[in-house]
């Protein structure tokens, strides 16, 4: 055992290590055939009536896997063994497979045979549902059963880091997957959106941030990758709008008013809310988007035409609350709102709550938001 130590060490450290980068079970389970004669690992997620769809990794595997996945792995009885035995526990490949089962198989004498690969080996289930299988399988080059109680004993003892591995290896999966969608979803819109900390530092951005950053006319990153403004007096207001919404990141009722950055090419000025992140995640169809704070921007220059007609359909929005809503929409003040319509501020004031029922906002800024986001909704 004390000779096994400093192995055992450094296979549970690339464990954990794979747990995190996936890219990394390979160098596992490298490390894991070598200490057999010529053998071969596999590590598979074998999902119902589809084996070895997902291959976690594989190690000193000889040509073919690409092929073993395709056509045989159906065939391979140990899979099926896989479905019965019991999950956490080493067993060996022929007390799941006896060998007069195996040799009068498909898969031994089509597959295993002329290729001449081992058979004798051991197998550990890590979990199984009714949807799919995790199993790691260890074979050796040579079919001495003798050769296989090392093995057993090695595996026996990284079972519990391997389980732990695995649990931690679907949740990082699930959120890199979570991140990606958000992430394609915030690309898809020309619209600028950063999810930026509590202090205003940028967590990550879509591709319209990225270029309007670039630009830095108007809003740029200082060197400590803060949000800044033009001056400081702007960047200050920014800071505390960012501040608000950060203390309520799960809040849905809050939104910053919108706010006006001047540009130094004396270009209209940046459109700017901030919003919790739940808001955006629900305009975008996702599930959520980790952070504390979300800056939309809007370049009035690049902005699109108001999606009235989508806002009539599903918020059934009269002819009236339309032109106040497109208004709005633009940055226009409810008082010259209604200057401009020929109506009371007090009517302006009735129409606004109107639509502001209608749609679910709570103020002006909620409804812009909900316009300018408007693209995703319609997809």
């Amino acid at each position: 055992m004390a000779a096994m130590a400093p192995l055992l060490s450094e296979l549970i450290g690339l464990i954990y290590e794979a747990a995190l980068e996936p890219a990394r079970w390979n160098c596992f389970l490298d490390g894991l055939a070598d200490t057999g004669n010529d053998a071969r690992v596999t590590f598979f997620v074998h999902n119902v009536a589809r084996p070895c769809e997902n291959v976690i990794g594989v190690g000193r595997y000889p040509d073919g896997m690409e092929d073993y996945v395709s056509r045989w792995a159906p065939l391979d009885p140990f899979v099926h063994a896989a479905r019965q035995v019991p999950i956490g526990r080493v067993n060996y490949h022929h007390e799941t497979v006896p060998d007069p089962v195996l040799r009068a198989g498909e898969y031994f004498n089509d597959c295993l045979k002329p290729r001449r690969l081992g058979f004798r080996g051991v197998n550990l289930v890590l979990e199984r549902s009714p949807y799919r299988t995790v199993r790691l399988a260890f074979s050796q080059g040579d079919n001495k059963l003798s050769r296989l109680a090392a093995p057993h004993r090695l595996i026996t003892l990284l079972a519990p880091h391997l389980a732990r591995a695995v649990r931690v290896h679907r949740t990082v999966t699930v959120a890199r997957q979570t991140r990606d969608s958000a992430h394609a979803a915030m690309d898809r819109l020309d619209l600028a959106l950063m999810l930026v900390t509590a202090d205003g530092r940028i967590a990550t951005m879509n591709g319209a941030a990225a270029r309007l950053l670039d630009e830095a006319d108007g809003m740029g990153l200082d060197r400590h990758g803060k949000l800044i403004g033009w001056d400081a007096g702007i960047t200050a207001l920014l800071h505390a709008r960012i501040a608000q919404v950060a203390a309520f990141p799960q809040a849905i009722g809050v939104e910053s008013d919108l706010l006006s950055l001047p540009r130094p090419s004396e270009r209209p000025h940046l459109e700017v809310i901030v919003s919790p992140p739940a808001k955006t995640a629900l305009a975008l169809g996702i599930d959520e988007i980790a952070g504390t704070a979300m800056v939309l921007v809007c370049d009035p220059i690049e902005r699109q035409r108001a999606p009235l007609a989508w806002l009539s359909r599903r918020f059934g929005l009269t002819p009236a609350e339309l032109r106040l809503t497109e208004l709005l929409i633009a940055g226009v003040a409810l008082n010259a709102a209604a200057e401009m319509l020929v109506i009371t501020v007090a009517t302006a004031r009735t129409r606004l709550k109107h639509i502001l029922a209608k749609t679910g906002c709570h103020r002006q800024s909620d409804l812009i938001r909900l316009a300018w986001l408007a693209p995703a909704f319609r997809r």
